[in-house]
């Protein structure tokens, strides 16, 4: 089944990047299905924390906020991001574009968005980073 997935898939091996938050515990489970899923290695997973050192066009605090998923002309983040990535990935590429669709689209984004504004990730960070301490007024 997997040589007739390639026949269908334009995937250049690590040709597009993924910038998630690797201080949110959440995230990381995620992106850890993400790679598990990855047969074609058709994604590149860089952790927020490594940002800086990869010279990406996404910035600290929009890979806080949302996942990010850079592709060769334009960067899709949030919902659309997670979307991106399922369309690349061999067990989800057939379904994956009906996640663009009005209702589900709509009904993604607002799920993405409550679940982005609700989860505590300065709270049990996975990496070595202590956690980011409140700014002092």
């Amino acid at each position: 089944m997997l040589p007739l997935v390639v026949l269908f898939l334009d995937v250049v091996p690590a040709g597009r990047v993924v910038v998630w938050d690797d201080s949110c515990g959440f995230c990381a489970d995620w992106v850890r299905w993400f790679q598990r899923l990855d047969w074609l290695r058709a994604l590149q997973f860089v952790p927020r924390s490594r940002l800086a050192a990869a010279h990406l066009p996404v910035t600290e605090d929009q890979a806080a906020r949302a996942l990010q998923l850079i592709m060769p002309r334009r960067v899709r983040g949030g919902f659309a991001a997670v979307t991106g990535v399922l369309e690349i990935l061999p067990i989800s590429f057939l379904w994956a574009p009906l996640l663009r669709l009005p209702p589900a689209a709509w009904l993604g984004e607002r799920a993405y968005a409550r679940v982005a504004a609700r989860r505590s990730c300065e709270l049990a960070p996975l990496t070595d980073h202590p956690p980011l301490s409140p700014r002092n007024p």
